[in-house]
């Protein structure tokens, strides 16, 4: 059984956050998930 983390990211409505949180993702083994959530004010 594979095991399934889940990392949730807090990231403002800043581009850059963001590109830098999806470039960071490729280092990120394939079993992981990643959840981006964007917050609106």
């Amino acid at each position: 059984m594979n095991k399934l983390t889940s990392i949730i990211i807090l990231a403002s409505d800043n581009a850059d956050t963001l590109t830098n949180v999806i470039a960071s993702a490729s280092n990120i083994s394939p079993h992981e998930i990643i959840v981006l959530i964007k917050m609106e004010n």
